[in-house]
């Protein structure tokens, strides 16, 4: 017996029936396809712990839909944030700023010790209306005491040594940093460096810089040209001379820096990337060995 003959249903009754519970799946389906797709967050490294009163940098880059993002929140669960039936209260709110190459950053410094943790979310247009996207993991921060030993520590692991206190790489689609590394022209990369800031140079005022070597043609040396990033992340034209490199950014140093160099897709050729920083002096301590890529067309 089907439904209709149950219900002692016409066809002309029941065509109604079925139309409305279509309208019904439909709309339903509406709300459902835009939470499952939209824009995705990829938390680049960050610290697992900084010490108390020390600025530090989280950033989050937008993969797919760039364009429809409105903007990108960081909730903050503190050491006095309280649960409740509706969720954590006293929480901290904090919006990233937009930055070149789909990156969004803050500037954060903690001043309390205890356990710290950073939900990133992204709010972004559709045709159903405004929605939003939480990333699927946070981030846990911890924060010594005064009295404890405060080191701090990256959770980028197996990055690899570039030269005494430098380490960086290359990573695709959240897989380790790597260096050497071949990329095809259609792969979006991640750079990052790292630096071990020596004793005497703690606190001091600095720019951070970084440049790069490239060969449009790997076989032919004679046609090597210079790049370095402005303080957009933007990849100017260089003269190699290293009074000439433009501030990437500024910072009093800390005893570790964390450096994001790039992310998107490279041009066709090979490319030697160095980072580093530059004192009052115009004394410029980089990495020795480079991290290399050749992107192949």
């Amino acid at each position: 017996m089907t439904i209709a003959q149950h219900f002692n249903l016409s066809p002309r009754s029941y065509f109604p029936v079925i139309a409305s519970i279509l309208i019904i799946a439909l709309s339903i389906f509406a709300k459902i396809v835009p939470a499952m797709g939209g824009p995705d967050l990829i938390l680049t490294p960050s610290p697992l712990t900084v010490c108390l009163n020390t600025s530090f940098e989280l950033s989050v880059i937008i993969k797919k839909d760039q364009s429809l993002v409105d903007r990108v929140e960081v909730s903050v669960i503190t050491p006095t944030s309280e649960i409740s039936p509706q969720g954590y209260i006293n929480t901290l709110s904090v919006d990233l700023k937009p930055q070149e190459n789909d990156r969004w950053e803050g500037q954060f410094e903690l001043t309390a010790p205890g356990k710290y943790t950073f939900i990133f979310k992204v709010y972004y247009r559709t045709a159903q209306g405004d929605q939003s996207k939480e990333a699927d993991d946070p981030i846990t921060i911890y924060v010594p005491d005064g009295e404890s030993d405060c080191t701090l520590t990256s959770e980028i692991p197996n990055l690899p040594n570039l030269s005494s206190g430098f380490r960086g790489g290359i990573a695709i689609d959240g897989q380790h940093y790597q260096t050497p590394l071949q990329v095809s022209l259609s792969q979006p990369v991640v750079i990052v460096g790292e630096m071990t800031i020596g004793d005497r140079h703690l606190t001091q005022p600095a720019d951070i810089v970084a440049f790069a070597t490239y060969l449009p043609e790997p076989n032919n040396p004679n046609n090597k040209l210079f790049y370095m990033l402005d303080s957009n992340g933007v990849p100017v034209s260089w003269d190699g001379d290293m009074a000439h490199l433009m501030v990437f950014k500024q910072v009093n140093l800390p005893k570790h820096q964390k450096v994001v160099i790039y992310s998107g897709v490279l041009v066709p050729g090979n490319l030697k990337i160095y980072f580093g920083y530059r004192l009052p002096d115009g004394t410029v301590i980089a990495n020795e060995i480079p991290i290399e890529v050749d992107v192949l067309m």
